[in-house]
């Protein structure tokens, strides 16, 4: 930039208006920038401040954009006006648009906000200068018709009688008739007569409005096929302007906007479905605020009837204390449309935000009624290809090219330019050409032949010409430009008039593109992934070499081709399924396919854009083969891990009883051996420690039986699994102790009605129901009979048994730490080794499972077992 620009920013939040700033230095924005978040600030900094440029958030607590909008609307100032927001419907956004905003950022996309800086900058800076150009021209040019008679538009000049005195060549283009044709014509007997008016009382006012544009009659004329097309006008009297001397009436053809209009009146039964299933609430009104029909999702937004909200009306759906209400009101009547967010109320008289869109429309029968869609301001993103539209509208504006006018006099050697074509030639601004002069302008060689070619031959025959040349300036510069040059014969003598446009830009872009354009294509042939594109209609406009090879067929093969013909079978693939995606979402995807036909994997990233898809995948198949025997690999891992810790923990328990239960007993055989070998001692006290000695290795028996116990846990779990029945289980355990149960009047109940069976190893899992059950019954309470509810329940995957007495109880504060190891007695009073919750527990994580106790001191225990399914 030439200088600093200064950028008035209207947000709430330091972090955000610090993340625009950010991105303003990121790419080298030279700026001042000027942060208010009040209504008074804005305003104030209009006049102080003198922004070239506005940035809004979208909703501050005092203020929004469209406020702001509407108050940069109300003032003479030119200024562009950016959205930048964290969220916002996309209906609001289209509107904004509509109003004047000049494009709309998202704050997680603030890379594209210096781009559009830019753009609306330039937009202004062309708009300006067309203005500039149009007041130097009716000011300053004494014909202008070379515009004229390009337009798209008709024009026809009427004198003060409302006859024609003059009609250009575009006239054809929307009526069929010849200048010359119309001139002769009573303009009158083309109106169709369902549409006729009093051309008096319109003339009339005409008269009476000097040099205001005034819009005209839209109705049907005739074209010269036969056919009625729809025509709107606007009327400037110009018969007080010399240059003109006449009223100019511009008017175009609007038959198929027109036709479209109809369209949509006769779409009402479309309308209807969409109404009864819109995920929005639809209101049908009258202007005056009575409701006339409900959809249903009105109905669940209101918390009422459609007949509730038929007898609220406007009254009590809405809070009429507030004032955006009134606003929307006025802006209804005044535009015929409104949208906003208000206060809305439900059946109980809360009150609840809610963003509507309303607009006055006209129902089959001609009655002015009103629509109001009632939305989710969190959830509304429809209006994303009408942003992509208005992008491209944009695109086209800052294309456009600066465009001048000459006029000349050939047998007098007058030449005429306007100030615009004075300052393509860089000339000065009191420059006066000639016909040799302005002929040296164009660059030595083609370009000089071509325009006094071209030259001749409009003098000889009046043939118009529209070429592009080169033209070397005053200022040494070779510049591009478009003339377009028409002839008019004035009392024999023929006059040049036409349009002089700067088109270096466009001519510099051009090749650019096409320089451009060669290297993508070098790029796409040698990067590693294939690449295909296809436009909207899913037809292939380019394949590059390695898609070939991956895919097979050439690019010959599937140019213009539509894709879905060309692979049929992958109609229901994923990848079928992300394309559609990235097209109706506008999201980039990136995905892994298998391409069963090549037996191959792909790993795929598709990027939309308005023109289409563009496709780069590439052959992972070896790296997916190398996954999979990863993951295997991993799992064999993870599952010796587990191994490896179940016989780490099953050595820690040899290591104890190794070192407390074996040491003790060999250490008094060894000892008391040793007393026997002693002469000293009487064979009385001999016999003592023979006895002794058979004690110990009896107490070691019972340790290598006990270890015995342990090492068959080991060598059991290689056994085949299989289905077991928990209610034959238990049965099963009360057949082989029936004098138990029925000496201490044991009560067992089962509910295994959520979960009756278990795929499991079946002497395991006896053994844990028989160990449970057997330490429920031996630390029962005194004077209690047993109670044993054993049940079953599944969730998330998991099958939970759980065992639950009444018995005596364990004061986990004090003994959880050593609950299920070996040789660990709570209950001195029954005899035990401490071996059965230590073997429970083994058990149990040998089958995958986990335990887990809850228990109070004489109230009892329960026992939660977890297998997964």
């Amino acid at each position: 930039m030439d200088k600093s620009m200064r950028i008035l920013h209207i947000e709430d939040l330091p972090s955000d208006a610090l993340f625009v700033k950010k991105a303003l230095i990121k790419a080298d924005i030279q700026h001042q920038l000027l942060v208010v978040d009040t209504r008074d600030e804005f305003v104030a900094a209009l006049a102080e401040f003198s922004p070239d440029i506005i940035l809004a958030d979208h909703s501050l607590p005092s203020f929004n954009s469209i406020e702001a909008l509407k108050i940069l609307n109300h003032t003479a100032l030119e200024i562009p006006f950016i959205v930048v927001t964290a969220t916002m419907s996309d209906e609001s956004a289209v509107d904004l648009l509509m109003k004047g905003a000049d494009d709309y950022i998202l704050k997680d996309r603030l890379s594209r906000l210096p781009i559009a800086i830019f753009n609306a900058l330039e937009k202004y800076r062309l708009k300006k200068e067309h203005q500039k150009f149009l007041d130097e021209l009716i000011i300053s040019e004494q014909r202008y018709r070379a515009l004229i008679e390009h337009s798209a538009d008709g024009v026809i000049i009427l004198n003060a009688q409302g006859n024609p005195t003059y009609a250009s060549v575009s006239v054809k283009n929307v009526l069929g008739y010849d200048p010359d044709e119309v001139l002769g014509m009573n303009l009158l007997t083309l109106i169709h007569p369902e549409d006729n008016f009093d051309m008096s009382i319109m003339l009339k006012k005409i008269l009476d409005n000097p040099g205001i544009t005034m819009k005209g009659q839209t109705g049907r004329m005739r074209h010269k096929d036969g056919s009625w097309r729809w025509i709107e006008a606007t009327v400037t009297n110009l018969l007080d302007d010399p240059a003109v001397n006449g009223i100019v009436d511009n008017f175009r053809d609007i038959t198929e906007r027109k036709l479209a209009q109809d369209a949509i009146t006769a779409s009402e039964e479309k309308y209807r479905l969409l109404f009864e299933t819109s995920i929005d609430g639809i209101l049908l009104t009258s202007q005056d605020g009575k409701v006339l029909e409900a959809n249903q999702a009105a109905c669940s937004i209101f918390q009422r009837t459609e007949s509730e909200i038929i007898n609220a009306g406007r009254s009590g759906l809405a809070d009429l204390g507030d004032p955006r209400l009134s606003a929307l009101l006025d802006e209804r009547l005044r535009t015929g449309k409104a949208n906003g967010e208000v206060l809305l109320l439900r059946k109980d008289g809360s009150r609840f935000a809610g963003e509507i869109s309303s607009t006055v429309f006209k129902n089959a029968h001609g009655n002015a009624n009103t629509s109001m869609i009632v939305r989710d301001i969190s959830e509304r993103k429809y209006a994303q290809q009408l942003l992509l539209q208005s992008e491209r509208r944009l695109e086209r504006a800052t294309t456009m090219a600066r465009v001048g006018s000459f006029e000349a006099d050939p047998a007098n050697n007058l030449v005429f330019w306007s100030p615009m074509t004075r300052q393509i030639h860089e000339v000065d601004a009191n420059f006066i050409p000639d016909m040799e002069t302005a002929m040296n302008f164009y660059k030595a060689g083609y370009d000089r032949e071509a325009i006094h070619q071209s030259m001749d031959q409009i003098l000889k025959y009046q043939t118009s010409f529209d070429i592009e040349l080169q033209i070397v300036t005053a200022k040494g510069n070779e510049r591009w430009v478009r003339v377009m040059c028409e002839a008019e014969l004035v009392n024999g003598n023929c006059i040049l008039y036409g349009s002089f446009q700067d088109i270096d830009k466009i001519k510099k872009s051009e090749s650019e593109v096409l320089r451009s354009y060669e290297e993508k294509n070098v790029i796409l042939e040698s990067i590693g992934d294939a690449f295909f594109a296809i436009d909207k209609d899913w037809v292939i406009n380019y394949w590059n070499k390695e898609a070939t090879r991956l895919l097979g067929p050439t690019k010959s093969e599937v140019l213009n081709r539509n894709l879905w013909d060309l692979f049929p079978s992958n109609i229901d693939s994923e990848s079928c399924k992300q394309y559609n995606y990235a097209v109706e979402s506008g999201q980039v995807v990136h995905f892994e396919d298998y391409y069963e036909p090549l037996n191959r994997w792909l790993e795929v990233s598709a990027y939309p854009s308005v023109n289409g898809l563009s496709v780069f995948f590439k052959d992972i198949t070896e790296r997916k083969l190398s996954e999979k025997k990863l993951n295997e690999l991993n799992n064999n891992l993870h599952q010796y891990s587990n191994e490896l810790a179940l016989s780490n923990k099953g050595l820690e328990q040899f290591s104890y009883m190794v070192s407390h239960n074996l040491r003790a007993p060999v250490a008094n055989i060894i000892g008391l051996s040793g007393l026997l070998s002693d002469e000293n001692y009487p064979s009385e006290l001999k016999r003592d420690f023979l006895n002794g000695i058979l004690d110990n290795v009896k107490r070691l028996d019972v340790v290598i039986t006990d270890l015995n116990s342990i090492l068959q846990i080991k060598k059991e779990i290689g056994e085949k699994s299989e289905t077991v029945n928990f209610e034959d289980l238990v049965n099963s355990i009360k057949d082989s102790i029936p004098n138990v149960i029925h000496k201490e009047n044991v009560r067992i109940v089962t509910d295994f009605q959520r979960a009756c069976e278990l795929f499991t190893l079946k002497t395991y899992l006896y053994s844990i129901f028989h160990n449970l059950i057997s330490n429920s019954i031996k630390y029962h309470q005194a004077g209690l009979a047993p109670s044993i509810q054993i049940s079953s329940r599944v969730s998330d995957g998991r099958l939970t048994l759980s065992f639950k007495d009444n018995g005596l109880g364990i004061d986990l504060v004090k003994k959880r730490e050593h609950l299920f190891g070996l040789y660990k007695r709570f209950h001195n009073h029954v005899e035990g080794k401490g071996m059965g919750l230590f073997m429970v527990k083994t058990q149990v994580e040998m089958l995958g499972g986990s335990i887990s106790v809850f228990s109070e001191v004489n109230k009892g225990t329960e026992f939660l077992i977890e297998f997964n399914l």
